[in-house]
């Protein structure tokens, strides 16, 4: 199963399904107003020809340095 990248759900259930949730994500609610500063910042700071794209990548605050809103969203 391993060289299938597959597991038996029967080996992590235990892991998976908790008595009380379990998360590292916490609530958060990105706000137009207070973001529209920052994409008008990042156009100043880098320009179209210097990167493919000019991204600002919500992170959930529990999530910090992994580039996502929750662990099935990115």
């Amino acid at each position: 199963m391993d060289k299938a990248n597959v597991t038996p759900l029967w080996e992590v259930l235990h892991n998976i399904i908790t008595a009380t949730p379990s998360t590292p994500c916490k609530p958060h609610l990105w706000k137009w107003d207070q973001m529209w500063p920052w994409i008008q910042e990042a156009g100043r700071l880098i320009s179209a020809q210097e990167a493919e794209r000019r991204v600002l990548v919500l992170e959930n605050p529990g999530l910090r340095g992994r580039s996502s809103v929750t662990h099935s969203l990115y």
